[in-house]
């Protein structure tokens, strides 16, 4: 009874060392998403963040290794590796968005003042003219 009761609360310190594995690289994503010009405070964060994945991941190893679930192991890294790439995909993508979205209002910002000075000389042009000729 006292190996099942051993294996229960190994199962759940599992269970609970990949949820706060999950929440911190969820934190750590979501962070970089909204802010992508950093100031101290949110880069402190993110380093924060990363140390602690760090740490969950070799608790994680350890305790899957323990339990002679390497291939698990191998498995969830290789899975996680392609949702960082395609995270940092997403990530590039948004800044991409981004710049071209200034990029746009730029010109319209350019092309309006441009208007705005030619539609300012063809009517000093028309008042000249109604009131000189």
């Amino acid at each position: 009874m006292d190996g099942l009761q051993s294996a229960k609360n190994t199962a759940g310190d599992f269970h609970a060392l990949v949820n706060r594995w999950v929440k911190a690289e969820d934190s750590l994503q979501k962070l970089e998403l909204k802010k992508p010009i950093m100031d101290v405070e949110a880069s402190l964060k993110v380093q924060i963040a990363k140390k602690q994945l760090i740490t969950f991941q070799r608790q994680l190893k350890d305790a899957l290794y323990m339990q002679n679930m390497a291939s698990d192991f191998n498995e969830i890294m290789q899975r996680v590796e392609d949702s960082k790439k395609e995270h940092a995909r997403r990530v590039a993508q948004a800044k991409r968005k981004r710049l071209r979205t200034v990029k746009l209002i730029k010109e319209i910002a350019t092309y309006t003042t441009v208007s705005g000075i030619i539609f300012g000389f063809a009517m000093g042009g028309v008042y000249i003219f109604i009131n000189f000729f």
